[in-house]
C-alpha cells in the first residue's frame, strides 16, 4: 500500500485498466473457471486498494462501489 499511496495521481482510471489487463490475460492464459477465480480474486484486492487510498486520502468511501467490469 505505502507504494500505491505515493503516487498522487493514481486514480479509478488505473484500476480499471489494471484489472483489465489483468481480465484479458487471465482469459487467455488459464482455463475459464480458474481464470473467473483469480479474476474476482483481483477485483476484490482491487476495491480494497481504492478503499484503503480514498479513505488515507480523506474521502467519503461509504458509496464506493466497485469499478464495473469492462
Amino acid at each position: 500500500m505505502p507504494r500505491h499511496m505515493a503516487i498522487p495521481e493514481l486514480s479509478d482510471a488505473h484500476f480499471s485498466r489494471w484489472l483489465k489487463l489483468f481480465r484479458e490475460t487471465a482469459e487467455s492464459i488459464c482455463p475459464p473457471e480458474i481464470a473467473e477465480l483469480f479474476i474476482e480474486r483481483s477485483e476484490r484486492i482491487g476495491q480494497s486498494f481504492r478503499l484503503n487510498i480514498a479513505a488515507r486520502r480523506g474521502a467519503d468511501i461509504t458509496r464506493m462501489a466497485p469499478l464495473p467490469r469492462e
